[in-house]
């Protein structure tokens, strides 16, 4: 009677050669994604930005409403004043004193309006800078009179400006490689296998083998799930570009009434 001790040990490595742009459209597509996050980000500080901007000339505005609505004021004052002594001294009717007056309190109305709106526009300013500015002074910036109000040409600055354009071109981009990688899922994947395999018997001896072998997988039948994925894919993309066709209307929109304002 023999008694035989087996001893054995395997190894396989596997490595696709080429799957059809499965895995490089994949990549392709979460770069673009990478990409367009970043033009997003880029974009938002715009905005934010824009918010400043837009608070800080509101002030200015609301600040000189108030100077004309002191000057208003110290003007009505001075026609009530007038009219009065003009009446007293029989030269005007009451009717003219009153008219004044009354011009006079609704000047003051205004006025009250007008430190008002400073104090709401001075809070919003702050809001938007995220400190408080509400006692800082203010200075117009200077404007640049030769300003090219082409519509033309702006159009094509702002189409080279604009980070929320760059960003969904990419996220076009994204989506044409997305759906290029559904659409792969209908080939075959190559690939290659590699193994060896020890075994040792004894007291008899040892074996070692191994195997170097061409491989294909092609899935035929996937419930079509490979043909919905397909079509998510294409919608995405149609999607996206009707966002980019939106956006460049809302880009000429904003340039023309940036001209026309």
């Amino acid at each position: 009677t023999y008694l035989w001790d087996v001893y054995g040990a395997s190894i396989t490595l596997n490595q696709t050669l080429w799957d059809f742009g499965r895995t490089l459209g994949s990549y392709l597509a979460a770069r673009d994604q990478e990409r367009a996050a970043r033009a997003g980000l880029d974009a938002t500080w715009n905005s934010v930005e824009l918010n400043v901007r837009a608070a800080y000339y509101t002030v200015l505005a609301t600040e000189a409403l108030v100077a004309v609505a002191d000057q208003t004021v110290d003007s009505n004052q001075r026609q009530l004043d007038l009219a009065r002594g003009q009446f007293e001294v029989g030269q005007r009717p009451r009717f003219d004193v009153t008219t004044a007056d009354v011009n006079l309190q609704q000047s003051l109305i205004s006025q009250i309006t007008a430190h008002d709106g400073v104090i709401l526009t001075r809070i919003a300013l702050s809001q938007a800078v995220g400190q408080d500015v509400s006692r800082r002074p203010l200075s117009m910036p200077t404007v640049p009179q030769d300003i090219d109000l082409e519509v033309t040409h702006l159009m094509e600055e702002a189409l080279a400006a604009r980070p929320d354009l760059r960003a969904v071109d990419l996220q076009i981009a994204a989506a044409d490689q997305n759906l290029s990688a559904a659409k792969s899922a209908w080939y075959p994947i190559l690939g290659v296998s590699a193994g060896y395999s020890w075994n040792y018997v004894r007291p008899a001896a040892d074996f070692n083998s191994w195997n170097i072998l061409g491989t294909i997988t092609w899935p035929f039948l996937n419930g079509g799930a490979d043909m919905a994925r397909v079509d998510v894919q294409s919608g995405v993309l149609a999607s996206t570009r009707a966002s980019r066709d939106l956006l460049l209307l809302q880009v000429r929109t904003d340039v023309e009434q940036a001209v026309t304002g």
